[in-house]
């Protein structure tokens, strides 16, 4: 084949992928615009108009504050950063130190353990709820963030291990073993050395835990009843009444906690793009 061929070859199939990366990114963008015209109109033109953004009424801005002040939106918006953050710490400290044992030390039963993480990512959620269910009735933390954060940290803990493990799989233990020698405890050395170098994965975990933890329906609305305990999945339920449903108020709430998410990701892309493919693609 010519150089020219070859050219052309090779600007046709770039021609392709484009095309293909920008349906993708139509057909996964479409959904957010389409909820945040609804969420600017009124019940009414939700159901009398296609149109993406309203066109009868004006902009409706005052429903993102309808939305904030219903109810206890802005409790369920506080129990959800309290869950997630203590979750999103526990997940990546924990797991930053098992993902280095498993790494760096050897002990009995360390392949069967970690392979034993890895299988518990093939358990769906729904099957881990009734055994949940009883384990926090009998540590009586139904119906508490703690119990919330103790099955949140468990369910997200094992891709977390793993891929802290591809990333500690690849720096070179003489970085520790320089430290112990000039006095520096395995302990320190881990948290001076080894964590600063594994921020990228670090981020990754935490991102993923988050994006998780955020969204997480099943477990919140198992083991939480309170109102005042609710999180935000949870909490739009609560724009449905029996009779009338607040359309227009729940497409805001569910922009209002989608917001947070994507300012999340796109602060911290950097870090995910390069922690995921230095811990998982390594592993």
């Amino acid at each position: 084949m010519s150089s020219r061929n070859k050219t052309t070859h090779l600007r046709i199939v770039t021609f392709v992928v484009y095309v293909f990366l920008a349906f993708f990114f139509v057909v996964s963008i479409f959904p957010f615009v389409w909820m945040t015209g609804a969420s600017l109109k009124t019940n009414a033109e939700i159901f009398s108009s296609t149109s993406l953004f309203p066109t009868q009424t004006g902009l409706r801005f005052e429903n993102y504050h309808k939305a904030w002040t219903y109810g206890s939106f802005g409790r369920y918006f506080l129990n959800s950063v309290i869950v997630v953050f203590i979750t999103t710490v526990i997940v990546c400290f924990s797991a930053s130190l098992s993902g280095y044992a498993f790494s760096k030390f050897t002990f009995p039963g360390r392949t069967f353990l970690f392979l034993l993480f890895l299988g518990m990512l093939m358990i769906p959620a729904h099957v881990t709820i009734v055994t949940l269910f009883h384990q926090l009735r009998h540590l009586k933390m139904l119906n508490t963030h703690q119990g919330l954060i103790f099955s949140y940290s468990s369910r997200f803990m094992p891709f977390a291990i793993f891929l802290m493990k591809g990333f500690y799989d690849t720096t070179p233990s003489e970085l520790i073993d320089a430290a112990i020698i000039d006095g520096t405890s395995q302990f320190a050395a881990f948290i001076w050395i080894m964590m600063p170098l594994s921020k990228p994965v670090i981020v990754t975990a935490a991102i993923v835990t988050i994006m998780n933890s955020w969204q997480e329906f099943v477990y919140a609305t198992t083991f939480i009843s309170s109102k005042d305990m609710m999180t935000i999945p949870v909490g739009l339920t609560m724009f449905q009444g029996e009779h009338v449903t607040e359309w227009s108020s729940l497409f805001a709430g569910t922009g209002i906690a989608t917001f947070p998410i994507i300012v999340v990701f796109l602060l911290l892309q950097r870090y995910y793009l390069q922690g995921l493919f230095s811990g998982a693609l390594k592993s």
